[in-house]
């Protein structure tokens, strides 16, 4: 009987060596599997997001210098048409942009939400 009970105990040690072997391989390839998935996704939506930021970059870069002032720069004419304001002096919501400014040459800044820059108070 007591070499029964041994021969049934190695039995179970060593089905479960590779058992338990067997098993560690399976969560080891889950895991790779879920980091996988993890690398396509987070790629894919990274790639969508620089889409859209170049797409985005491309529009802000075709816009005319004269949009970031209030009043649109027109060519002089002989009868006197009111001003054309900037399609830019008007607040509208746009995705990732909260406002436009501009730097200007002499290191001041101007939007083009407002007409005149000189009333604004410094403070």
């Amino acid at each position: 009987m007591k070499r029964f009970k041994l021969l049934i105990l190695v039995f179970f040690v060593a089905i479960s060596i590779p058992l338990a072997f067997v098993i560690w391989q399976t969560y080891t390839g889950l895991e790779q599997e879920e980091r996988g998935q993890l690398e396509f996704f987070s790629e894919a939506l990274l790639d969508q997001m620089e889409k859209e930021l170049a797409e985005l970059v491309q529009e802000e870069e075709n816009r005319a210098v004269d949009e970031y002032q209030y009043f649109l720069a027109q060519p002089f004419e002989r009868e006197q048409s009111p001003q054309q304001l900037s399609p830019l002096a008007e607040l509208v919501y746009e995705k990732y942009i909260l406002g436009y400014l501009q730097n200007n040459p002499d290191g001041s800044f101007q939007t083009p939400l407002i007409a005149d820059m000189g009333s604004i108070p410094e403070n």
